[in-house]
């Protein structure tokens, strides 16, 4: 269990507490050994499919005690698919899109958390075989994930990886999926089954592209779109497989301001607004290996 709080500016913080409870309201446990600097703190010690119940304590440098934080609650659960993801070195942020109320989605990275725009449907019926987790499905009208910019979203090399599925035969709008201003789109063609994987190098060669055309996009798909900086290699994966690939020559990533868009394209293309389901959306600074891709896609397709 990860948990992250707003940081205390106070000149005279010495540090914070963390307490867990099996119950609302306590007794508490204090869980680490000595202060913390900083959030967040994460629960390694936590059993799966027990609730349990956190507050944060804050501590001045003369020993006094800050009064209980909100307690908040996590019930951890087996989730092979979520592990791997979150294992897998590079990973940058990871949005899984299973929040069923709130503003906020969360990055399990707790490094870049987004906001959802619009009115999303929360709590959809996810894209994991045998995993609880849900998604979030956009309206095509103005529902969308914005990330705020961070140089951390701005990687020479690069893996955007997401489940998706569209509500109809063809996609209803253009670039959706990911979209980082002048970077990189994963990108659905509208009126079309078609899915491509944009990217722009520094330098100004402009926009390239990489295009495949699933048989059926009203079903849940595996989409992931890779760039490698010291090869230049581009590729796009679907359901675990290579689909298209070119090599592009060795070269970093255009970087770009813009915010991270989930469901809509990004900078002036905002109103290319996705109507479908998204889940698990994954961000790397390095081009994923073959077998990682398909390792992943196997323990979101099959149950565990």
């Amino acid at each position: 269990v990860k948990l992250d709080w707003n940081d205390n500016p106070e000149q005279d913080l010495a540090g914070y507490d963390v307490y867990r409870s099996t119950s609302a309201g306590g007794p508490y446990t204090k869980l680490n050994s000595s202060h913390l600097n900083s959030a967040p703190y994460t629960d390694a010690s936590a059993t799966n499919d027990t609730r349990y119940y956190y507050v944060v304590r804050a501590l001045d440098t003369a020993g006094n005690e800050s009064s209980t934080a909100s307690e908040v609650s996590a019930k951890p659960y087996s989730s092979p698919y979520r592990d791997a993801v979150t294992s897998t070195p590079g990973l940058i942020s990871y949005w899984r899109l299973g929040e069923g109320s709130g503003s906020r989605a969360a990055d399990q990275q707790l490094a870049n958390h987004g906001a959802y725009q619009g009115a999303l449907e929360l709590g959809a019926q996810g894209a994991l075989a045998g995993d609880p987790d849900t998604a979030a499905r956009f309206d095509g009208v103005d529902d969308r994930v914005e990330v705020p910019h961070s140089g951390s979203l701005d990687p020479d090399s690069i893996a955007v990886e997401v489940w998706a599925r569209s509500d109809g035969a063809t996609w209803n709008q253009h670039g959706w999926f990911a979209s980082k201003g002048d970077t990189f789109v994963l990108h659905p063609r509208e009126g079309s089954r078609t899915v491509s994987w944009y990217v722009q190098k520094a330098g100004g060669d402009g926009w390239r592209r990489i295009d495949y055309t699933p048989a059926d996009i009203t079903v849940w798909h595996h989409y992931v779109g890779t760039y490698d900086a010291a090869t230049g290699e581009l590729a796009l994966y679907v359901d675990g497989e290579t689909v298209s690939s070119t090599n592009l020559g060795p070269g970093g990533l255009r970087p770009s301001q813009d915010a991270l868009t989930i469901g809509s394209d990004s900078g002036n293309l905002r109103n290319r607004v996705g109507r479908g389901w998204l889940d698990e959306v994954a961000l790397y600074d390095s081009a994923l290996a073959d077998g990682v891709v398909a390792e992943h896609y196997e323990l979101g397709a099959a149950p565990p």
